[in-house]
């Protein structure tokens, strides 16, 4: 009996969700949705969502990969470059690196994939970047081109300012984030990915819950709402 594409898709979302409920000791009540409510989904993106939406994606990227002309890029030990590691010294810093994957257009030209399922896509090409940099050092080639697959467009979007990010620059950022961590700077970056940062809980200028027990900045603030 063949398998459609929705015994598939939701044999591997199972399979997907159970490795994190076993990895993180969590189970199906401490998972949340994501998404806004609406009329047909008053429980936001929660499971139902996906077992609907989520075969709806999986089609789409098929009939789009078949027209695309696209190719996985081959590495030299015979394997397809689909969730490629990669562990790419920057200076002292190691940085593991997962890529999506590396693909070869009908032109011949290499270029980055990152698989994107939210609402909100990417305003830069930074983790594009940093992927084709690792590529660059481990294999020797510079990659074209980024792209971002919105999944929900089902289409593939082409990362703005791909060129800026170069082996050099990110060899600068990794060695300025060792040395905040190493002497405790940590500086908040509020934006809209605050409400999926995973230490969001833990930051004051997020009015997280347990900043009081670990961010410094808290207590600064008490002392000045307190006139200390």
């Amino acid at each position: 009996m063949s398998t459609t594409i929705e015994q598939l898709w939701l044999e591997c979302f199972n399979e997907c969700i159970g490795s994190e409920e076993t990895r993180h000791g969590t189970n199906a009540i401490d998972w949340k949705a994501g998404g806004r409510k609406s009329k047909e989904w008053p429980d936001k993106e929660n499971g139902d969502w996906w077992a609907k939406k989520g075969p709806e994606m999986l089609t789409n990227f098929i009939n789009l990969w078949k027209q695309s002309g696209w190719q996985p890029w081959i590495t030299p030990e015979g394997i397809p470059a689909i969730e490629l590691e990669l562990n790419i010294p920057y200076g002292e810093v190691l940085i593991k690196a997962y890529i999506d994957l590396v693909a070869v257009t009908p032109d011949g030209e290499l270029v980055i994939v990152d698989w994107k399922t939210g609402a909100n896509m990417p305003s830069n090409a930074m983790q594009l970047g940093l992927y084709a940099s690792s590529f660059e050092q481990q294999f020797g080639i510079k990659p074209a081109a980024g792209f971002y697959y919105n999944a929900r467009a089902a289409e593939f979007q082409p990362a703005k300012g791909f060129d800026l990010w170069t082996p050099a620059l990110f060899t600068e950022l990794f060695r300025q984030f060792e040395f905040s961590v190493q002497n405790k700077i940590f500086l908040p970056n509020l934006g809209m990915m605050c409400k999926s940062c995973n230490v969001s809980d833990y930051c004051h200028a997020n009015n997280g819950e347990f900043a009081p027990m670990v961010d410094p900045l808290y207590a600064i603030a008490q002392q000045t709402i307190e006139g200390k």
